[in-house]
């Protein structure tokens, strides 16, 4: 029977926590109505219990947490992107305004110059499809630009794996094993 224990306490691992917990419970209800002392085993069981609620505890708190290095990255990529997108955002504004004067100009020419007519309605044409197009690319731009900013500010509000949540995790993962590992001594003979 102590063999059993000290088998099922070895290979305890926290992701089988209930079932290990209900396996314990039942070999030291056994052991308790044959009338075996298992205080100081109850005692070392619960140290461990309390260890492994504690460490999943904290390692789903931090889980959710970037690393500084994760988020840096993440913003050093989404500024990179935002900076190409306001770029080309700014190309698309300079473009369209060079095209709205050519407008402009057209519309004028065609008022003063009638026998021109013909073509410089031709000329409209072209300007106004190119107008079309740089529309919707300004429209792209503009969504892809506000797509970006609402991922940097994601990446910046994140929260982030502080070295003192890390090293509270790495403390209680320690003590977990040293406490579970103090059971291969364990003799029951």
């Amino acid at each position: 029977m102590g063999n059993q224990i000290k088998n099922i306490i070895l290979k305890a691992s926290l992701e089988r926590l209930p079932s290990f917990k209900d396996e314990i419970g039942k070999l030291l209800t056994t052991l308790d109505n044959v009338g075996a002392n298992v205080s100081s085993l109850r005692a070392m069981i619960d140290a461990l219990m309390v260890t492994a609620v504690d460490y999943c505890s904290a390692h789903s708190a931090y889980s959710q947490k970037l690393s500084p290095e994760v988020q840096s990255d993440h913003l050093a990529a989404v500024d990179s992107s935002l900076s190409v997108a306001l770029a080309l955002q700014q190309a698309e504004e300079v473009h369209q305004f060079s095209i709205l004067e050519s407008i402009k100009s057209a519309n004028t020419c065609m008022e003063e110059l009638k026998r021109e007519q013909e073509q410089l309605e031709s000329r409209l044409r072209q300007l106004n499809e190119s107008l079309s197009k740089s529309d919707a690319q300004l429209s792209y731009h503009h969504g892809e630009v506000a797509r970006l900013i609402e991922d940097k500010n994601a990446v910046e509000e994140a929260p982030v794996l502080s070295t003192v949540d890390a090293e509270t995790l790495d403390a209680l993962r320690v003590s977990f094993e040293r406490l579970r590992n103090g059971f291969k001594d364990l003799s029951w003979e």
